[in-house]
């Protein structure tokens, strides 16, 4: 419903608020599509993990994933990667 909505969103603005005051970086996890990554950075996330990344891979496999690719952290890729 709306206001359970505008209630989450209020709940993660103020978080974001909070440790961007105790200058730390903000990670939004569990971001699944590309709406949620736009709202998150929106609202001031600063990196975003989750399955529109990437799914979950083996430890032993990371570097070999990552090997030749640059590390993809903030939200705003996200939109950049749409244009």
């Amino acid at each position: 419903n709306a206001q359970g909505h505008d209630s989450a969103e209020a709940i993660i603005t103020s978080l974001i608020a909070l440790a961007h005051a105790c200058r730390m970086t903000v990670t939004a996890e569990g971001v699944e599509t590309v709406e949620q990554a736009r709202i998150l950075r929106t609202l001031g996330a600063d990196r975003g993990q989750g399955f529109l990344f990437s799914r979950a891979v083996p430890h032993v496999r990371v570097h070999e994933l990552c090997a030749g690719f640059p590390v993809v952290e903030k939200l705003g890729a996200v939109e950049a990667a749409k244009n």
